[in-house]
């Protein structure tokens, strides 16, 4: 019995100590348009900001962490219209690569983003 219990306790410590730390906390990256994310996460849920540039901050809408897949959209407004940014990304370790991609009319069709709006881009961790 003393060993069963032994066995036990050293795989959960070792699932707990190979799992991914949690994504809440700030990535950015340094691009032409500094990208800073803030990230809260609580089981599968993500919420936060997105922040594409010092006067634009987003709220992250129907954010979703599932394993290292993570993705969630900020709605862009222009004039009376509004379109949902998506970003999708994979983690790996201290980094989280995404792509992003645009909604627009007609309703449901996606339209990769044009060379002037970010097509992919990678955030590092913030310490």
């Amino acid at each position: 019995m003393k060993s069963l219990l032994l066995a036990m306790t050293v795989l959960c410590g070792s699932a707990l100590l190979s799992a991914e730390p949690s994504i809440s906390g700030r990535w950015a990256t340094k691009t032409p348009v500094p990208v800073r994310m803030e990230f809260n996460s609580s089981g599968a849920a993500l919420t936060g900001t997105v922040r594409l540039s010092d006067e634009q901050t987003f709220a992250i809408l129907d954010g979703r962490v599932d394993g290292d897949r993570v993705t969630f959209k900020v709605m862009l407004t222009e004039g009376d219209d509004h379109y949902p940014l998506m970003f999708s990304g994979r983690r790996s370790g201290n980094r989280i690569a995404f792509k992003c991609e645009v909604e627009t009319n007609p309703p449901g069709w996606k339209t990769e983003l044009g060379p002037a709006c970010l097509q992919s881009i990678t955030v590092k961790r913030v310490k």
